[in-house]
């Protein structure tokens, strides 16, 4: 230490200190709570601190220890200005986290914690004479070996890390604190963080940039404790190689597989706009942040996802603008809300080996709102031209993987619950869609592909079930077919109430062939349709009727091994097909939704079988009794004919009334359907001979002046056969000169043996039969 020197003359006295040096010291320090903080100075070093030369600054050097953690000071300050500084470049070795636990104390409650911290770095600070204080500070840190674990919480691990900060700060007299600056974390390698409900996160590389911070700061000491009152700024992280496994769904005594999530890279950019307490007792903080996200190379595995089947999934890339959001952060759950839009390229997923797939080459989400609640809102979902692939081997899955759960509509069914609450004001179809479905259940397979170029659904909300949902479809199936719906459902409901109408033209009926040889033992060998559905279900009662024309149709014998159709299928045709060749479908449906099983197979297996024998019965019911047609063409198998007698009065060979009103209906039957031909012969039955003979009796009785008893003793065969055999051929002939007289052509009209069956008491008569031309 030394006075002033000469050229000081004049002035007032002062201190100073040339070279000061301080060795091998040591100072401990003790917290209230028994931290304690041991110092050891190997080597403080002071020179050149003058008090008349405040302007030029001194310089210092400080090396030691504080509870095992190196450090060095260097740097130069001027103590004796109005305005205080001190620049000082530092150097901190051997940073553990039990180290600074012995003075501070247990910090979070972390157990095991570990790792090592270096760090270096400038720092420049200015104290203004009232009290203010500003500084800033840039430098570097180094981290290796980092696992900290907080119980039933996390467990965090970091093998490697480095981070860098350009920061400045201010402090005023009421000790608020405001920081600014940037910092950025680089090569934090192989990171790994474990939460205790088994959810995994690791990455391979990680880094994050604060930049333009805006840090303020109210309060401070043990009585007042500092509170953020802003915390501004952007925050990047960059995350590449990143891998998380998460818990899955619990089901019955244990829970599901995990899910597997592979994350190529990521880059999250927040600005953060708001942070504050909330005013009252609550320790509840809000922060309010907006910005963006953009990932590439997801890919994702979830065991036993869809029908006990695994589903896989990957994007190529996603970008997501984030705006508004605001998270709570408090002792309760995390509670959060923001809106964003979407983008998501390359987006592919799959159930099961080959069950099913989707592609989405391009996908847009805009006008989104989430929630913690949870929930999902969004004023538009745009598909750009998706393509799905769906096999009868998911449905049967389905079938088997659901549980038995009340029907809808029946007593203790409810609303359908979703994990979220999901409203979608419009969902649509950018471009083209397709569609292909598969079926190697049936032979032959089947195989369609239709091409969907309108998709329009309005006003999705799962949180509403009254909702209407309304659908629009148009596209084609196959290359020919033009198939389109429109209606609206409430799919959500306990009652799953709609109104469709959908159209279908052109439509390749061959394509079905397998679901006709598993219906009726044969297969489609050509045919096109055009059909109209009508729909409408109401308190959970569906009415719907299918109209349509089938043209060219064809059926040809199934594989051998294929079941029988069980009637005959050219005479059924026969009867449908108009002159045109074209067959008319008027099929309704009635029934309870929560009755009604959809598969695809059933579905076109029933409109083959069921329509068929509607429609013929329909038509066959102008001539024929239907109990006698379900009989002739259902239980006659592939040779059976339909057939019923035109009722003469016994032993009488003129037409009646009834007679002629049945022929009459025949010939507009065979007048719209020219494939069909009739087969007309006469027959007697034991009611003729009962007639003939008493009108015999009486005859030979008059004559030989006999009683008719006495006479039927002695000549029986003289009444019988012959008579018999003219009155049932005669009745042939008189159907079939009726039918001629009507414009039916002898080229489809034919005759048979009379038939005589005396052992019968059925109405006598002529029998006609259907036959094919």
């Amino acid at each position: 230490m030394q006075g002033s020197t000469g050229e000081d003359e004049g002035r007032d006295w002062g201190a100073g200190i040339d070279d000061f040096e301080f060795r091998d010291s040591r100072l401990l320090l003790t917290s209230t709570g028994g931290g304690r903080l041991l110092i050891n100075v190997e080597r403080m070093d002071l020179r050149g601190f003058r008090t008349w030369t405040p302007d030029k600054p001194g310089t210092f050097e400080i090396r030691g220890e504080a509870n095992g953690i190196r450090f060095r000071l260097d740097g130069e300050a001027r103590p004796f200005t109005d305005v205080i500084s001190v620049d000082s470049t530092t150097k901190i070795e051997g940073v553990r986290v039990e180290r600074i636990r012995q003075f501070t104390g247990p910090l979070l409650e972390l157990d095991p914690h570990q790792g090592v911290l270096g760090a270096w770095f400038e720092s420049h600070a200015k104290l203004y004479p009232d009290g203010r204080i500003e500084g800033a500070t840039n430098g570097r840190a180094q981290v290796d070996s980092v696992q900290m674990a907080k119980l039933d919480q996390f467990d965090v691990s970091m093998p490697q890390g480095k981070l860098q900060f350009d920061l400045s700060f201010t402090v005023d007299g009421s000790d608020a604190m405001a920081v600014q600056g940037k910092t950025h974390a680089r090569r934090c390698r192989r990171s790994k963080a474990r939460r205790a409900d088994g959810s995994d996160v690791l990455a391979d590389a990680m880094q994050v940039t604060l930049s333009d911070l805006d840090v303020a700061t109210t309060g401070g000491g043990s009585d007042n404790p500092a509170q953020f009152t802003r915390l501004q700024g952007t925050i990047a992280v960059e995350i590449n190689g990143a891998d998380a496994s998460l818990p899955g769904a619990a089901g019955g005594a244990e829970s599901s597989p995990p899910m597997h999530v592979s994350i190529g890279s990521l880059k999250l950019d927040v600005h953060t706009q708001e942070l504050g307490r909330a005013s009252g007792a609550s320790d509840d903080e809000t922060v309010r942040l907006a910005g963006s996200a953009q990932a590439q190379g997801i890919a994702a595995s979830v065991p036993g996802a869809v029908a006990r089947q695994p589903v896989t999934a990957s994007v190529d890339a996603a970008q997501i603008d984030l705006r508004n959001v605001s998270v709570s952060l408090g002792a309760g759950p995390v509670d959060w809300q923001g809106a964003f839009d979407a983008e998501v390229t390359g987006a592919f997923a799959r159930v099961g080996d080959e069950m099913a797939s989707i592609q989405l080459p391009h996908v847009s989400l805009q006008g989104a709102e989430a929630g913690a609640a949870p929930s999902l809102s969004a004023d538009r979902l745009a598909l750009e031209n998706p393509s799905v692939r769906l096999t009868r081997r998911l449905f049967n899955a389905l079938k088997q993987g659901s549980p038995n759960q009340p029907e809808p509509g029946a007593e203790g069914a409810s609303e359908q619950k979703l994990p979220a609450r999901i409203a979608l004001d419009h969902v649509m179809l950018a471009g083209n869609g397709s569609v292909e479905f598969q079926d190697e259940t049936v032979q032959p397979a089947i195989d369609l592909q239709a091409v969907l170029q309108k998709l329009d659904v309005r006003k999705i909300d799962t949180g509403n079930p009254g909702q209407h949902t309304g659908v629009a479809v148009a596209g084609k199936l196959g290359d020919l077919s033009e198939i389109s719906a429109d209606g609206w459902a409430t799919p959500f409901a306990a009652q799953r109430n709609f109104q469709l109408a959908a159209s279908a033209e052109g439509v390749q009926l061959h394509k079905f062939s397998g679901y006709a040889a598993q219906a009726i033992g044969m297969v489609i060998d050509r045919g096109t349709l055009q059909a109209d559905i009508d729909a409408t279900a109401s308190d959970g009662q569906l009415n719907a009727v299918v109209s349509g024309v089938v043209r060219d149709f064809d059926l040809v014998k199934a594989e051998q091994g294929q079941a029988g159709p069980g009637f005959p299928v050219d005479l059924a045709l026969a009867l449908l097909e108009d002159k045109e060749g074209k067959i008319a479908l008027r099929v309704p449906v009635h029934g309870n939704l929560k009755a009604l099983k959809f598969d695809l197979s059933d579905a076109v297996s029933t409109a083959l079988s069921g329509a068929v024998r509607q429609v013929a019965l329909g038509a066959l019911d102008l001539v024929f009794l239907p109990k006698t047609i379900t009989q002739a063409l259902f239980g006659g198998g592939e040779t059976g004919t339909i057939s019923r007698p035109v009722s003469f009065a016994a032993g009488s060979a003129e037409l009646g009334p009834d007679a002629q009103q049945v022929t009459g209906r025949l010939v507009d039957l065979l007048d719209g359907r020219p494939k069909l031909a009739v087969e007309v012969c006469g027959t007697a039955t034991a009611r003729d001979l009962s007639a003939l003979r008493t009108r015999r009796l009486n005859e030979r009785a008059l004559d030989n002046g006999t009683t008719a008893l006495e006479f039927t003793r002695r000549h029986p065969e003289q009444v019988a056969q012959q008579a018999l055999e003219r009155l049932a051929a005669e009745r042939g002939r008189v159907v079939r000169q009726q039918l001629l007289r009507q414009g039916v052509p002898p080229s489809r009209i034919s005759e048979c043996r009379p038939e005589l069956d005396l052992g019968s008491q059925t109405q006598p008569g002529a029998v006609v039969s259907l036959q094919v031309s």
